[in-house]
């Protein structure tokens, strides 16, 4: 996985020396995320920054736009994402639906 840079994070931590917690390490794909920034004046202005953090998952991802194991629909569904087109109620439903082309795409269950 794309994390595997990031291992020195753990270097010197209690974890480090835990062989069973370092077979998981890389072994899931994972989304980092944080709402700290969703700081807008209004609900529409926070939709519309969801909907961009979104966007920036899918962007960090693209390797689920080519994934020959997603279907069109799924593949659609993120390009509305991506390009910050989709509506609401699909924003609702988004971590999920991401989650999901993940997990297949994958062929692991995903961590967010």
């Amino acid at each position: 996985m794309k994390e595997k840079e990031n291992a020195y994070l753990f270097d010197n931590l209690e974890i480090s020396n835990d062989c069973d917690a370092l077979l998981h390490q890389h072994a899931y794909p994972v989304v980092f995320i944080t709402l700290k920034d969703m700081k807008r004046a209004d609900y529409k202005m926070q939709i519309e920054k969801f909907g961009s953090i979104i966007s920036d998952i899918v962007n960090a991802n693209p390797e689920l736009l080519n994934s020959p194991i997603l279907n069109t629909a799924q593949k659609n569904l993120l390009i509305q994402y991506q390009n910050e087109t989709s509506t609401i109620s699909n924003l609702m439903d988004a971590l999920f639906k991401i989650s999901i082309c993940m997990q297949l795409h994958f062929q692991k269950k995903s961590l967010f």
